[in-house]
């Protein structure tokens, strides 16, 4: 026990502290909360200035698309938001038809918004929609609409991913041309 004033000593000038026998003491850092890329991000966590973007990959089709390898079409995903309008936009393209193995040409576009007053984790922090046209290699038009839900996961939001739903009228994955599907994009 004798030499245990000597290392605390010598921890302390080592750590940047006085050797007169002062010991300074420096305000706490605030560290960032850690939040694994997968763990929901609190609304409050979510960046109110700035931009950022993303990029990732969209799929659906007629089934339950719980995940990209369920999907029937995929394609690339990249996404601008404006944290400090609260407002989401981006373009989806280079399509494949994983069934037939058809790319399609044509891009969809995305009109989101965040909404900050989600009040549970039930509750979706983006909705908006995209749409636009694409086409087959023999020029068949496909007209897709979708619903867009999703939320933001990680520390300050680094990906959001979520669900699509609604409609590609000319894709022939259902009678109806109701399709499913997720979204995931990461900055």
């Amino acid at each position: 026990m004798k030499h245990l004033p000597l290392v605390a000593m010598c921890l302390v000038s080592a750590c940047g502290g006085a050797t007169t026998g002062h010991v300074t003491f420096h305000a706490p850092i605030e560290v960032e909360p850690y939040r694994a890329i997968n763990e929901l991000t609190p609304l409050d966590e979510v960046p109110l200035n700035g931009s950022a973007q993303y990029s990732g990959t969209i799929g659906f089709g007629s089934n339950d698309v719980n995940t990209i390898d369920d999907a029937r079409v995929v394609g690339d995903m990249a996404l601008d938001v404006d944290f400090r309008r609260d407002r989401v936009s981006g373009t989806s393209d280079r399509f494949v038809d994983r069934l037939t193995g058809e790319r399609l040409t044509g891009a969809l576009e995305s009109d989101l918004r965040i909404y900050r007053d989600a009040e549970d984790t039930a509750s979706d922090a983006l909705a908006g929609f995209t749409d636009g046209i694409l086409r087959r290699p023999n020029g068949r038009r496909v007209d897709v609409e979708l619903d867009v839900f999703g939320d933001f996961y990680g520390t300050r939001g680094r990906r959001i991913a979520g669900t699509v739903e609604g409609e590609a009228k000319g894709l022939a994955v259902s009678p109806t041309d109701t399709v499913n599907g997720v979204f995931d994009v990461r900055r």
